[in-house]
């Protein structure tokens, strides 16, 4: 199928590109306040809600024509630790939902309760890596608004969220629970909601790093707590079931969203980061009996396991220009899933071992090219 020309999404990039330059001096200053930097998240909004349908057609025309992925459990890709040669690797279209539409929420919360230097900090940290893939890495990466395309009904997509929160609750305890006040009633202490906890679900319910299956329940969420007060003064939690549900709630409804919005768009989740991809997994099974949610899911597996299995050294000596033509040349994606639908690997049960097996010797053929 011909690639579409994308002549809006296209222009969309130059001008973007314009906006941010306008901020630059500001951005780059010691004295960057929380005004400025709110003045230039309306600037964002506004700039894609005057484009927002014409891209959107483009974008539809883009995944009907093109395998897309779209960085997902991440603000920003942060191309200083080669993570933008994991993320070009594979597939053929590559998106970053824009990072100023995710940080708005925690900038328009009253001054005096947000962490003004780490917040402020962690904005520069997003500006220039956007700067940077769109001029260093122009035509690679799209950053889009991917949120606002996806989701008409704010409201009502929080109340989905919300309902699918509640069901992996009522699942991870086996037992039907549709509110806090019922959770409350039930349970008490992290010790009493640990033991009330499914086996797997305890075992995998992590919050900070794989190393949270060695801790106690309660040794994971307090060690979790202290990254609230990073963002907001304002998140107070008095109870332990309070702790908990918030800890598993910001997972679980970003994975919900996640799925969400790729579904509607017909994209593909890219997820690098090990919590993320761990409530990925608990939650993944709800939807494998979808022929297309499942290979979207496949995909999303074979990214993380590429990202476990390939060393960032191993991009040391290649530069970017040139691992992009050794990837036009042999397309890493068809070859990896033709090998393991090929040799019957059932990705879905345990079998990372063998796919990363196949990723290496996939990946050397790539390493080799001249």
């Amino acid at each position: 199928m011909k690639p579409p020309t994308l002549l809006n999404i296209k222009r969309s990039q130059k001008e973007y590109l314009d906006l941010l330059l306008q901020y630059k001096e500001h951005v780059q200053a010691d004295n960057l306040s929380i005004f400025q930097i709110c003045t230039l998240l309306d600037e964002v909004k506004c700039f894609w809600l005057k484009q927002l349908k014409s891209i959107e057609f483009e974008l539809g025309e883009l995944a009907d024509s093109q395998t897309c992925f779209v960085l997902s459990g991440a603000i920003f890709l942060d191309v200083s630790e080669y993570e933008h040669y994991f993320f070009k690797a594979l597939g053929d279209c590559h998106i970053i939902s824009d990072p100023f539409s995710k940080l708005e929420m925690i900038f328009r919360h009253p001054e005096s309760e947000i962490n003004t230097t780490f917040m402020i900090d962690y904005f520069k940290r997003a500006f220039f890596d956007t700067l940077e893939i769109l001029t260093t890495h122009k035509g690679h990466f799209y950053v889009l608004p991917i949120q606002e395309i996806a989701v008409d009904d704010t409201q009502k997509h929080r109340e989905l969220l919300d309902i699918f929160s509640w069901k992996f609750i009522s699942s991870a305890f086996d037992e039907e629970f549709k509110s806090h006040q019922e959770f409350f009633k039930k349970y008490k202490s992290f010790e009493e909601i640990e033991a009330g906890l499914i086996d797997y679900v305890r075992e995998n319910l992590v919050f900070n790093d794989l190393s949270d299956r060695n801790l106690s329940l309660r040794q994971r969420v307090e060690k979790h707590s202290g990254e609230y007060t990073n963002i907001s003064s304002a998140i107070v939690l008095k109870t332990d079931a309070q702790r908990f549900l918030l800890a598993v709630f910001s997972y679980v409804a970003q994975v919900a969203d996640i799925l969400y919005v790729c579904s509607v768009l017909r994209i593909n989740p890219y997820i690098r980061f090990d919590i993320t991809f761990t409530y990925f997994t608990l939650v993944m099974n709800i939807f494998t009996d979808d022929d297309n949610l499942r290979k979207m899911i496949e995909k999303t597996l074979i990214c993380y396991i590429f990202c476990r299995t390939i060393d960032e050294s191993r991009f040391e000596n290649i530069t970017f220009s040139d691992f992009t033509k050794r990837l036009q040349n042999k397309p890493l994606l068809p070859s990896i899933l033709e090998k393991i639908h090929s040799q019957k690997i059932d990705i879905f049960k345990d079998e990372a071992p063998r796919v990363a097996k196949i990723i290496e010797n996939e990946f050397e053929i790539i390493a080799l090219l001249s």
